[in-house]
C-alpha cells in the first residue's frame, strides 16, 4: 500500500496517495516510512503548517534522520526561509557526502539569495542530473546566459521517469532560453512541450504550484 502511496505522489494523484498513506498508518501507527511519505504529499499539497508535526511523528517513530532533514529542508525552502534550508541542507551533505537532493537545494538556495555564479559552480559536477539541469539552466538565465541555459536543460528534457512538474519545468526554462535567443518557432514548442507534460488531473492546481516551486 505505501508503494501505492509513493507512486501516486509521483504522479501527483495527492488525494489518493494521502488516502493509501493514511490506511497504512490506521494500521501500523508505528510506521516512521509512512509519517514521512506523509509529509511528504502534505507537503506537495502545499498544506505547509501541517507538515512539521508529521515530521516530528516521523523522527519519533525512528524513520531515517537524514531523510527528515531533507524533507525538513524542503519545507523551509517552500516557506522561503533561504538561509535556514541552507544551513540544514549543508548538516545534511556532512553526513552524507554528494547527495543529490541537498546539492540541489543549496544551489536552489544560493540562486534565491542572488548568487547565480555560486549554485553554478555546485552543481557543475552533477549535471547528468535532470534537478541539477533545471536548477543550472535557471542559474544561467539570471547570470544572462540563455545559450547555456538552453544547452544544459535540453539533454535532460526527455530523460525517462522524470515527474511530471519537473519535465515542465525543463522544457518551460528552454522555452524561455529559446524566447531570449529570438528563436520563437522553439520557444513556443518548448512551451507547448511544458505543458503537454503535466497531465489534466483533479490535481492540477497543485502540479502548477509545484512547477513554479521548482523555480
Amino acid at each position: 500500500m505505501l508503494q501505492r502511496a509513493q507512486a501516486a505522489l509521483q504522479a501527483m494523484q495527492l488525494p489518493f496517495a494521502e488516502q493509501a498513506c493514511r490506511a497504512v498508518l490506521a494500521a501500523q501507527p508505528e510506521r516512521g516510512d509512512a509519517w514521512l511519505l506523509l509529509a511528504r504529499i502534505v507537503m506537495e499539497a502545499s498544506r505547509l503548517e501541517e507538515v512539521d508535526a508529521l515530521l516530528t511523528k516521523a523522527d519519533r517513530c525512528k524513520a531515517h534522520s537524514i531523510e527528515v532533514q531533507l524533507a525538513r529542508a524542503s519545507l523551509l525552502w517552500r516557506m522561503g526561509r533561504d538561509e535556514e534550508c541552507f544551513d540544514v541542507s549543508r548538516r545534511v551533505l556532512a553526513l552524507r557526502p554528494n547527495d543529490q537532493e541537498s546539492i540541489c537545494r543549496i544551489a536552489s538556495c544560493e540562486r534565491r539569495l542572488g548568487r547565480p555564479r555560486d549554485a553554478l559552480r555546485r552543481l557543475q559536477p552533477h549535471l547528468r542530473s535532470p534537478m541539477a539541469a533545471t536548477i543550472a539552466a535557471w542559474a544561467h538565465l539570471d547570470a544572462g546566459d540563455p545559450a547555456a541555459a538552453k544547452a544544459v536543460a535540453l539533454p535532460c528534457a526527455d530523460a525517462p521517469g522524470l515527474a511530471a512538474a519537473l519535465r515542465s519545468n525543463l522544457w518551460h526554462v528552454i522555452g524561455l532560453a529559446h524566447e531570449q535567443l529570438g528563436e520563437y518557432g522553439s520557444a513556443l514548442a518548448s512551451y507547448t512541450a511544458s505543458k503537454q507534460a503535466i497531465p489534466i488531473t483533479v490535481d492540477e492546481k497543485a502540479m502548477r504550484r509545484n512547477f513554479h516551486e521548482l523555480r
